[in-house]
């Protein structure tokens, strides 16, 4: 039911940035370093558990690779809360053309859909 509704929020959101990915640029402008890192380290948290829990019962390699992929996530939402470097993804980040940001849209349309259908 989570997973569900999860898959659901990330296409739909990933559809509202292909609409508009300059309002989301200029969003990302706008707030702070500090809330932005907080952000992506949840984010970086909460899909290394999503992934850990999808794969956890599944047998087969595959399922054993996401699951590696989820402790991968859950380890580095640790060591990014005091690096730098989170800081200098998201001035990157921010700076992108818009293009970027409409490629960053239909993968989160694509992974919603493959959530889904899991």
């Amino acid at each position: 039911m989570l997973l569900k509704f999860v898959g659901w929020i990330w296409v739909i959101s990933g559809i509202f940035f292909l609409l508009q990915p300059a309002r989301f640029r200029n969003r990302l402008r706008r707030k702070s370093v500090k809330q932005l890192k907080r952000f992506f380290i949840l984010l970086a948290f909460f899909l290394g558990i999503l992934l850990i829990n999808a794969a956890w019962g599944v047998p087969g390699f595959w399922a054993k690779l996401v699951l590696v992929f989820g402790l991968i996530g859950l380890v580095k939402a640790v060591f990014l809360w005091k690096a730098k470097t989170a800081d200098l993804i998201i001035e990157w980040f921010a700076n992108q053309p818009v293009k970027v940001f409409r490629m960053y849209a239909v993968g989160q349309i694509v992974v919603g859909a493959i959530i889904l259908s899991a």
